[in-house]
């Protein structure tokens, strides 16, 4: 398997590594710590770079071997360090989950990054872009009344970050972006407490972009252009920004998937 996956290898590809420690894992049944950690994460690189050049058969491959072998319910390698091998799977995860996403299948990106809030929440680092990324799949899957949770977890999450050591450009531009997308959930799903909350939360996210973030940030625009391009309850005001055609109106792309 790896020699096909490697057949078309330049030198950047640590090809040698990850064969030598397969084979003497083959052979010995077994690696210590740092060199299964190794081999983890050049699979995760070699996986990395699979999925930039579109080999995405050949990303999907060395990314399932990566996960096999940090599996929770059977970690062979990493019996005496579980913290690590689960750091590891959540680089693995969000690999497949992007992988996943670029091919379409958005319940399989979900699933992938399911497992890495699962992860976070038994470790006790729960990261507010983990939520909003899967808020954002799940928006898209018209699974609005769940994506409501996670924006708001995200939300706390940001809040709590703050209280504790303030907040980076972006960690307010991820806090406008939940804002705008929890608004958006409530008012598209069909719980009637959530869906009479979504003006509300509309607003609250326009104060905070106006708070927080430079007039005619690209961030919000794109946002409120994306809010209304769908029949919502909540009136377009105030005024979207900048023309059509200027470069400030240029569309954001969705809430990244980490690792991308």
């Amino acid at each position: 398997f790896f020699s096909r996956c490697f057949s078309f290898a330049s030198e950047m590809y640590p090809e040698e590594d990850i064969l030598r420690l397969e084979d003497r894992l083959e052979a010995e049944g077994d690696l210590d710590i740092p060199e299964a950690e190794s081999l983890v994460l050049k699979l995760n690189m070699v996986g990395q770079i699979f999925l930039k050049q579109g080999r995405l058969q050949e990303c999907d491959e060395v990314l399932q071997r990566a996960a096999e072998l940090t599996n929770p319910r059977s970690l062979p390698l990493f019996q005496e360090n579980e913290e690590l091998a689960m750091r590891l799977r959540v680089k693995t995860l969000n690999l497949l989950a992007v992988l996943e996403q670029r091919q379409g299948n958005l319940a399989a990106a979900i699933r992938y990054l399911k497992g890495v809030l699962h992860i976070e929440q038994n470790h006790d680092e729960q990261q507010p872009l983990t939520n909003l990324s899967v808020a954002a799949l799940l928006i898209q899957s018209d699974k609005f009344l769940e994506a409501t949770t996670l924006c708001k977890r995200c939300i706390r999450l940001l809040h709590h970050k703050e209280m504790l050591r303030g907040l980076s450009l972006p960690d307010k531009q991820m806090w406008a972006t939940a804002l705008y997308q929890l608004a958006l959930a409530q008012d598209r799903c069909k719980d009637r407490n959530e869906n009479k909350e979504a003006p509300t939360t509309y607003q609250k996210a326009l104060a905070y972009a106006a708070r927080n973030l430079e007039p005619g940030d690209p961030n919000v625009i794109a946002l409120e252009k994306e809010f209304h391009e769908h029949p919502s309850k909540v009136p377009p005001l105030p005024p979207l920004g900048p023309a059509e055609g200027s470069a400030a109106a240029q569309p954001m792309p969705r809430p990244a998937m980490m690792y991308e």
